[in-house]
Formats: C-alpha cells, sequence, structure tokens
C-alpha cells in the first residue's frame, strides 16, 4: 500500500509513550510490523527491549532476531552489531562479543553516524576493561570522546588518577553533558578536597578553601540529586544536616526510592531513624 515501514516505527514511539497499557501493546505490535517489513529501527528497538526484559527466549522475537542477523551480515549495521554483541556477552560468548564490538568501532561504511561509533567504541572499551585491558580500554574510551560522546567522557576520566587534571576535566565534560554519574563523581572530589584541605595546615587559609569546596561539592551532588541519582541525595542530605539544614537534607533523603536502590535501603533507613538526634551520624554497619 505503499507504506513506509519507518513511519510504521514512528507510529510505534507516539502508542509506546502513551500511560495506556493497550496503547503501548499496540506500540509493541506495530514495531513488530515495521520489523517484519524490515525497518532497521524496529528490529534494534524490539531486540533491545527484549534483551532488558529477558524476553528473546520468547517465539515472537526468533523474527526480528534473524533480521538482526541480516543487519549484521548484510547490511554491516553498526547499532546491530553492537546488540548482538551484547546478546553473546550475555550468553557467555565474551570472544564473539568483543569481536563484534571491534568490527561495529572500527567500520568505515557507516563513518556518518557518529553517535552509533561512538556507542560501539564504548562498547569496546568496556568489554577491554572487563579483561583488564586498561590500556586497550583507555584507547577505544578516547576514540569515542573524540566523537563528543558524553557517556565516553566519563568513562574515560575514570581511566585517570583522581589527582589527574583529566581525571576533573572528563567528568566535567561529562557531568556538563547530563551524566548524572559524572557530577557525582565531581561532589566527591571537591568534598574528599575539602576535608584535605582542612587537615593542611600550611594553608594560608585552610577554611575558607574548604568552604569553597563544600559548596563545590554540594551544587554537583545537587545537579546529579536532581537527576534522581540516589548516592548524591545521600551525600547531599549528610552535608546539608552537618550545616544544620536538618530539614532540607532529610527532603532529600526522603526523595530516594529505596525500591530502585535496595543497596541505599540501609544506610537511608538507618540514617531517617537518627536523623533529629545529636551528633555525627555515620554509615556502615557499625553507624
Amino acid at each position: 500500500h505503499g507504506i513506509d515501514p519507518a513511519d510504521i516505527t514512528t507510529l510505534a514511539h507516539v502508542s509506546n509513550r502513551a500511560s495506556s497499557s493497550l496503547q503501548r501493546l499496540l506500540g509493541k505490535r506495530l514495531l513488530h510490523s515495521a520489523s517484519a517489513l524490515g525497518d532497521p529501527e524496529a528490529t534494534i528497538q524490539l531486540i533491545s527491549q527484549a534483551l532488558r526484559n529477558d524476553y528473546l527466549s520468547h517465539a515472537e522475537y526468533a523474527e526480528p532476531l534473524r533480521h538482526l542477523l541480516v543487519l549484521v551480515q548484510t547490511k554491516r549495521n553498526i547499532r546491530a552489531m553492537v546488540l548482538l554483541g551484547q546478546i553473546r556477552a550475555v550468553e557467555g560468548k565474551r570472544n564473539e562479543a568483543l569481536a563484534l564490538y571491534q568490527r561495529a568501532a572500527e567500520d568505515d561504511a557507516n563513518d556518518k553516524d557518529d553517535e552509533a561509533r561512538a556507542d560501539a567504541w564504548n562498547a569496546l572499551g568496556r568489554e577491554r576493561l572487563r579483561r583488564r585491558d586498561e590500556a586497550g580500554a583507555k584507547a577505544a574510551f578516547q576514540n569515542a570522546a573524540d566523537l563528543d560522546d558524553p557517556t565516553a567522557y566519563f568513562h574515560l576520566a575514570n581511566c585517570y588518577p583522581s589527582a589527574a587534571p583529566e581525571y576533573q576535566l572528563y567528568h566535567l565534560k561529562a557531568a556538563t553533558s547530563g551524566i548524572p554519574a559524572a557530577a557525582h563523581h565531581l561532589g566527591v572530589h571537591y568534598e574528599a578536597a575539602a576535608h584535605s584541605t582542612t587537615e593542611d595546615t600550611e594553608s594560608a587559609s585552610p577554611s575558607t578553601k574548604a568552604a569553597e569546596n563544600i559548596q563545590l561539592a554540594k551544587e554537583w551532588y545537587t545537579l546529579a540529586a536532581q537527576a534522581d541519582w540516589a548516592p548524591s541525595s545521600l551525600q547531599l542530605a549528610l552535608l546539608l544536616r552537618r550545616e544544620g539544614k536538618r530539614d532540607e537534607g532529610r527532603a532529600w533523603l526522603e526523595r530516594i526510592e529505596c525500591r530502585r536502590h535496595p543497596e541505599l535501603q540501609r544506610d537511608v533507613t538507618r540514617l531517617l531513624e537518627g536523623w533529629d538526634q545529636e551528633g555525627e551520624v555515620r554509615l556502615g554497619p557499625e553507624m
């Protein structure tokens, strides 16, 4: 009927954003239809969702998986290569995953898709890092950063010691590009610097410098906490409590959804129980 499969995928996007479960179900069916008609975006979205939710073994994904293989083998689709690599990694086939990431990163057929190439370099860097190939990982992240990718800046920053200027520079680039974890790292960096300055008796005005660093730490923690980065909400709450701003600190603490962050459940519960007591509150088993 002269319908472009990409238009069906666009309609699916609209349906998937709806609050109605029936609309979302329609969106899923539209994606399956667009995938069957050969739309790469529909196939990649379907398989990505199935991988996240552990649905790949379901029969309805057999055809999209076959189309994904076609995209890899005959179309040299970079995003499809990375996605297939992720599937192989989940299956425990790490060498195949590594080869797919490397092939995607170094493929020059689709060199205009900088975002896809950056994703490929990042995937390759993470896999190399998993293998303790720190030099190889750093080189991969640098290639992704050369494409101005925020996630790459974050990974690249962590390839340097915290005292190195590159650590702060790349976290700054990532944080200002919307990576909350990078903002959190900067908060930790400045909070540690404040404690270090306080202990430095040779500093001309340690209290002033420490206060400046604490203020910077609070600003970065706030930026990350506003993006619902739970560890930053926790650290910001503690800093505010030390300043006597208990109500403001409690508000940040109560924002943490422990259902989504079970690793923080114990700390948040203990902090809230002792929040109005006098003295310092500490995290950990002996708090």
